[in-house]
């Protein structure tokens, strides 16, 4: 038993030993998004009436300055579908702000030159969310 034990110790210490000098990563994770990034993109998906995938870009895009209803409600429902029949299959281009704590990218995205924000705004698919726009949409 004490055998076993000896050469278990070696054995997690050359492990040691090895990824601390050849740097071995223990889990690969795609790096943090790059606030102040721009990117375009055809949209790929849409999970509701603020959050889309780009094709092209990693990570899910949280449009900037507005708060849709939350999708497993019937208002959401209906914010998603008006989205995906806006934008999906679409070329946007998104101004990211900043990224936020689910990794996403906040941004703000332009349908050629309409502003996605404004324009569920407009429909009544979504409200500003003035403590992050400071009144950008002029509904605060």
């Amino acid at each position: 038993m004490k055998h076993a034990s000896v050469i278990l110790n070696w054995l997690v210490l050359g492990g040691i030993v090895t990824i601390t000098y050849f740097d071995v990563p223990t889990q690969i994770k795609p790096a943090i998004p790059d606030p102040n990034e721009q990117f375009s993109g055809v949209v790929k998906w849409v999970s509701d009436g603020d959050t889309f995938l780009v094709d092209g870009h990693d990570w899910p895009v949280r449009v900037w300055g507005i708060e849709a209803p939350e999708r497993d409600t019937d208002a959401g429902v209906t914010s998603r579908a008006y989205l995906t029949d806006k934008i999906k299959g679409q070329v946007v281009r998104c101004d990211k702000v900043v990224v936020d704590q689910y990794r996403r990218s906040v941004a703000r995205c332009y349908l050629g030159d309409t502003d996605i924000g404004a324009m569920m705004i407009a429909a009544g698919q979504a409200q500003e969310y003035c403590s992050f726009s400071d009144g950008a949409y002029g509904t605060c």
